[in-house]
């Protein structure tokens, strides 16, 4: 395999044992909810989560119980998510706090130097991909 590209993070575990490329796309993260919610309080409030997303800890430090899912997006409860995604499944976004920033990456093997070298030239010379909507514009 070359590369890898596709759901990496710049915190992913496999940064030890593959060369990421910079960051790509910053997305903004978010809950969505099934019907507004002009507050956006997520203290006791059952939050589904994509169960590779890595939102759990979050939600908890925001007093959220996250409810892991193999698909969240049928579950009937709010979503934490990208809110690009959140946007494309049409939920409401709460004026509420953000959850934060994700960084997307690309991988190659370790000792790829050129195709590294590569990557980094054309990720360069392309606008970089920020998905840095607030809450405010998610609505609209």
């Amino acid at each position: 395999m070359h590369l890898v590209a596709g759901g990496l993070t710049a915190d992913n575990p496999w940064r030890r044992r593959v060369a990421f490329t910079e960051p790509w796309l910053t997305e903004a993260l978010g809950v969505g909810w099934p019907v507004p919610n002009a507050e956006g309080d997520l203290r006791g409030v059952t939050v589904a989560i994509a169960s590779d997303s890595g939102l759990g800890p979050v939600l908890r430090a925001r007093g959220a119980r996250p409810q892991c899912c193999d698909d969240p997006w049928t579950s009937g409860l709010p979503v934490a998510a990208a809110r690009r995604d959140l946007v494309a499944h049409g939920l409401c976004a709460p004026r509420g706090p953000e959850l934060g920033l994700r960084e997307r990456v690309l991988a190659v093997p370790p000792g790829e130097n050129e195709l590294l070298l590569t990557l980094e030239r054309f990720l360069r010379q392309r606008p970089r991909a920020d998905s840095h909507e607030s809450a405010a514009e998610v609505e609209r």
